[in-house]
Order: structure tokens, then C-alpha cells, then sequence
């Protein structure tokens, strides 16, 4: 599905979305997400720069655009950056599962949050056996997740079919 027609039904289910695109040339993005966004697919990086921001209309649900990938956590105030989870479980974890919880991470890029109900996210795989494959994730064990589509379009169609 095209990023633009997915973005437009997006505000026909009453999400905010700013339709500026993200300009790469101008955003500066921290070593760790420049390495991990490197990995992803080109259909990828094109959604995420699609857009500037979106939310839910009770604003408990958005997708990352590409500026989002700038935010380092622990040095913004927003209580949501791009690797939240990845840093709290690092936090909770004891040494031994320090290494394995950023393997996984290495692999899961996400893309969409929810404080819905529960926290969960949305990622790209970006392993050689599950490349593209969309993953869903969630709290209390982040690094758990379920496929939920074979690919980024597939994804987005079955997302406007559930939302």
C-alpha cells in the first residue's frame, strides 16, 4: 500500500497526521539509529519519511517518521522515544541477559507505539531469514514478539482493517 493513501485513511479514522515529508538531508540521526535504519528496507525508510508525525485520536497510539529516530532516550523529555523499550528492559535486566536483549533489538526496528490498554510496539525484522517481516510486540517481555504480516504493505492494509 502506498504511504500516502495509508496516511489518508489514517484521518478518515480521525488520526492527526502531518503530511510534511522528512527531508534525510537535514536531520542528524545519533550512531545507534543510523546503523539500525541502515539495515531496513528502502519501502521502509520511504514510509517513515512519508510523514512528520501521527497519533490516534486519543493520542495512545502513533507511527515513528524518520525525525523520530533522532530523540535519544534518557536526553528528550518525551517519555516515548524509538528504543523506550529497548532501554527498559535493558534497565531491569540482570548482566547475563544484557547481551541477549540487545541482539534482539539489533534485529527489531519498531515503528509504532501503543500505551493502549498496555505498552506495545510494532517492528521491522531485519534478519536474513525474517527481512521485512512485521512484528508485534508488548510488555511485560518486549522481546517476545509475534509476526503479524510478511511485509511492510501487507502490514499497513491489515492495520486499516483492524483499526
Amino acid at each position: 500500500m502506498e504511504a500516502n493513501i495509508f496516511l489518508n485513511r489514517l484521518t478518515d479514522l480521525k488520526w492527526s497526521v502531518d503530511f510534511t515529508p522528512v527531508d534525510r538531508s537535514k536531520i542528524i540521526l545519533p550512531a545507534l539509529a543510523e546503523k539500525r535504519l541502515a539495515k531496513t528496507p528502502q519501502e521502509f525508510i520511504d514510509f517513515i519519511c512519508s510523514f512528520s508525525e501521527t497519533a490516534s485520536p486519543d493520542e495512545t497510539q502513533w507511527f515513528l517518521s524518520y525525525k523520530d529516530y533522532q530523540q535519544e532516550y534518557g536526553k528528550v523529555d518525551d517519555a516515548f522515544v524509538w528504543n523506550t523499550f529497548e532501554m527498559d528492559s535493558l534497565m531491569y535486566a540482570d548482566e547475563d541477559m544484557k547481551a541477549e536483549i540487545q541482539q534482539f533489538w539489533e534485529i527489531f526496528i519498531p515503528f509504532y507505539m501503543s500505551v493502549n490498554d498496555y505498552y506495545s510496539y510494532i517492528a521491522i525484522c531485519v534478519n536474513n531469514e525474517n527481512y521485512g517481516k512485521i512484528y508485534q510486540g508488548s510488555e511485560p517481555e518486549y522481546e517476545t514478539p509475534v509476526l503479524i504480516a510478511e511485509n511492510l504493505s501487507s502490514f499497513l492494509n491489515k492495520f486499516l482493517l483492524t483499526t
